[in-house]
């Protein structure tokens, strides 16, 4: 069983430090290069104010990022981390589908981010650390 543990704890690994070099790239994109950001998802003519907000989230998101890498050091410390992964997805994905119902995005603006949550989400539910009793 300690094998299977170790095969769980290295994916777990390496989905946080994905999940982390994403936030990471995304947070400091949306406070350096908004506009080149804005271009990749194809959003067009944002108001200057959108700079200014988004710069708040690539706060949080860079924050995250570097929570999610402290994480790899000890996943199961870190526990918390992970609840927070596995709601952050499920809150994108919803957020996203709903502003693509509503028309607030098309698909192609929302595709990555639904994509990404959704695999984020069930990543960290399927290598969930537990802990067994001994």
């Amino acid at each position: 069983m300690l094998h299977d543990d170790q095969e769980r704890f290295v994916a777990l690994r390496v989905l946080l430090t994905a999940d982390a070099a994403v936030l990471l790239a995304l947070g400091l994109a949306l406070i350096f290069v908004p506009d080149t950001l804005a271009a990749v998802f194809q959003f067009k003519g944002l108001p200057d104010v959108v700079d200014y907000i988004g710069g708040f989230l690539g706060c949080a998101f860079i924050s995250l990022g570097i929570g999610y890498v402290a994480t790899t050091a000890d996943p199961i410390r870190h526990v918390i981390r992970i609840w927070i992964g596995i709601a952050r997805g499920v809150f994108e994905v919803i957020l996203s589908v709903v502003c693509v119902l509503r028309g607030v995005v098309s698909w192609p603006q929302a595709s990555f981010g639904v994509a990404f949550a959704s695999v984020i989400a069930l990543g960290y539910t399927i290598f969930y650390p537990r802990v067994r009793e001994q």
